[in-house]
């Protein structure tokens, strides 16, 4: 799958462990594709607009539908960017149920909003005027996804006055907090919390204003407080490590040694506290980091995989069984990983 991007874990019609994901490519005639367990045999959702950038997805009245960001091309050519909305159950040759324009979507995410299903795209930008122009930010917009779903989606400002955002990340950031999103772009790391109402106003808490790629919330160091983990600057080489000092977060590095960041994920893998970064350029690898101790240095490093240019992860549990599905851009390929002890 050339140029394979965006991913997104879907509810499975399996009666096995395994899971099923959708997974997109951002080239120009990219292609839209299912995977479901036992054989992995792809399906067709789409073939067009292309330029599948970022997906996610949602069930209603027992189908499942697949929402993606379109037609934004490398080098953030996105200007004619729109959302797309496929049906994926029972066939999808009608086509899609809805189709609006979005310029500059860069990531989009669906979260509850006091009982309400919504919708959230994060645009990079407004508009350009040449390819490196980031003098008209864009910002993070919600809408409640209407029933129908043909229906006018009202959109309204989450947050303004970003560029060249790449991470929209559900997160916790504070032991029994709300819920929010680590949004990271130009103007650094932020986390904007879920309201009640999507008409209130989405607190927005700032973490650090070096201009981020990605960012992860969680508690490595087993401390009971989350950790933030960042990629900087955007697509950077270095992985920081943010703790909460008081009121203010304290950064550290755990690595420079990274090229073309990409994917930042930290959590429980085989019931120990990992870490894991992947990158596109140079050695374009996947590795995992686990914690062994208490101490701040504490922690080994681990090869998944190389050479592939990791661009996405998911993780993946069923009982025991726990996998990793990875868009291996540089691999041109879509990858599951099961992962077990020795």
């Amino acid at each position: 799958m050339e140029r394979v991007y965006s991913l997104s874990k879907i509810p499975s019609h399996s009666l096995g462990r395994e899971p099923s994901f959708l997974a997109g490519s951002e080239a120009h005639d990219g292609s839209l594709l299912l995977f479901e367990p036992p054989d992995y045999e792809s399906r067709t959702i789409a073939e067009d607009p292309g330029g599948f950038i970022s997906l996610c997805n949602f069930s209603r009245r027992g189908r499942r539908y697949a929402i993606a960001s379109t037609q934004f091309r490398p080098g953030f050519d996105a200007a004619a960017c729109e959302i797309w909305i496929w049906p994926l159950d029972p066939a999808p040759d009608a086509g899609p149920v809805k189709k609006f324009p979005m310029p500059y979507t860069h990531r989009v995410a669906l979260t509850d909003v006091g009982g309400d299903l919504v919708f959230l795209a994060s645009t990079l930008c407004a508009k350009k005027d040449f390819k490196d122009d980031w003098t008209h930010p864009g910002g993070v917009y919600a809408a409640i996804v209407p029933d129908p779903l043909d229906a006018d989606w009202e959109f309204v400002p989450c947050l303004e006055g970003l560029n060249k955002n790449h991470g929209l990340d559900l997160a916790q950031i504070e032991p029994n907090g709300n819920s929010g999103f680590l949004v990271s772009a130009m103007e650094g790391c932020s986390f904007m919390e879920i309201p009640k109402r999507i008409q209130d106003p989405w607190p927005v808490t700032a973490i650090d204003t070096e201009e981020t790629s990605d960012a992860f919330a969680f508690d490595w160091d087993g401390t009971g407080t989350p950790q933030i983990f960042t990629i900087q600057p955007f697509h950077g080489n270095r992985v920081h490590i943010h703790r909460r000092r008081g009121d203010a977060w304290e950064k550290s590095l755990l690595t420079d040694e990274i090229e073309f960041g990409h994917i930042l994920w930290a959590g429980e893998l085989l019931r120990r506290r990992a870490l894991v970064v992947g990158w596109r350029r140079g050695a374009s690898d996947l590795v995992v980091y686990w914690k062994k101790g208490p101490g701040p240095e504490d922690y080994e490093m681990e090869t998944i995989d190389k050479g592939i240019g990791p661009a996405q992860m998911i993780v993946h549990r069923d009982g025991d069984r726990e996998f990793l599905i990875v868009s291996g851009h540089g691999a041109a390929s879509v990858l599951l990983y099961e992962l077990t002890k020795e």
